[in-house]
């Protein structure tokens, strides 16, 4: 049996419970606005990843930064 260690990048940035994010991460990214009801907030799932120079969640429409985003696991995780 052999163990594997996986170096992840970390992004530069934290969820909103302090915890670093870092490529790989699953994160739930919220996109919210002051203009719109809570109720029409929108959650989106998806893995951490460089695209273009930019973190991304789900692709390159929604940049990490841009949002909130709490950490919920990784893609190393079974």
């Amino acid at each position: 049996r052999t163990n594997h260690l996986i170096k992840s990048q970390f992004t530069g940035f934290e969820d909103i419970k302090g915890v670093e994010i870092y490529e790989g991460d699953i994160v739930i990214h919220c996109i919210f606005s002051d203009f719109l009801d809570k109720s029409d907030w929108i959650n989106i799932e998806g893995e951490v990843k460089l695209i273009n120079g930019l973190w991304c969640v789900k692709g390159e429409q929604f940049p990490l930064f841009a949002f909130q985003n709490e950490v919920i696991g990784n893609v190393y995780e079974k």
